[in-house]
C-alpha cells in the first residue's frame, strides 16, 4: 500500500473515531431538559425586583431578584452616561407549597437595547424541584423603562 493511501486511511479512521466519540455525549444528554418559565418583575427596592414566575406545567411562584450593591459597575467612555451596566447577586423562587429554588446570577444590560443578558446557577432547590440543583440558568428579557418592569423568560438547562 502506498504512503498516500495509508495517510488517507488514517485520516478517514481518525474522522470516524472523532465522530464516534463526539456522538457519545450527545446521546447522554437526551434526558437533559430545558425549561422556559415566563417571568414578570417590577422594581420594589429590597429585594430589588419581585415578580411572578409561571412554570412550563402551570405552577406559579413568587420570584425575588436581588443584586449586590457593591457589584454595580458602569462601563463606557463617560461614567455619567454609561453604556453597559454589569451586576451580580442572588435570586430565589417560593412556590405556593413552600418549595424553593435559590441561585446566583451575573449579568449585564445595555442602555441602548434595554435587554439584559443574565447567567447563573441554581445553588439550592427543595421538594419536587430538588433535581434542578446545580443546573445553569439564563434569562431572556426586556426592561420597560417607562413602567420599570421586566418581561421575559427564565431558562433552566
Amino acid at each position: 500500500m502506498s504512503m498516500s493511501k495509508r495517510i488517507g486511511v488514517a485520516v478517514v479512521s481518525i474522522i470516524f473515531l472523532v465522530a464516534l466519540v463526539s456522538a457519545v455525549p450527545v446521546e447522554a444528554k437526551k434526558d437533559f431538559s430545558v425549561y422556559r418559565w415566563w417571568t414578570e418583575f417590577s422594581y420594589t427596592g429590597s429585594p430589588e425586583w419581585t415578580g411572578t414566575v409561571l412554570t412550563h406545567d402551570g405552577e406559579q411562584g413568587t420570584m425575588y431578584w436581588d443584586n449586590d450593591d457593591d457589584a454595580y459597575r458602569f462601563l463606557g467612555p463617560d461614567p455619567l452616561n454609561p453604556v453597559v451596566q454589569k451586576f451580580s447577586g442572588i435570586w430565589w423562587i417560593v412556590f405556593s407549597d413552600g418549595d424553593r429554588i435559590e441561585g446566583t446570577h451575573k449579568g449585564s444590560w445595555s442602555y441602548s437595547t434595554v435587554t439584559p443578558i443574565i447567567n447563573g446557577r441554581i445553588t439550592k432547590a427543595t421538594g419536587s424541584w430538588s433535581y434542578l440543583e446545580g443546573r445553569i440558568i439564563h434569562t431572556d428579557s426586556i426592561i420597560y423603562l417607562d413602567t420599570f418592569t421586566i418581561d421575559g423568560y427564565f431558562v433552566i438547562n
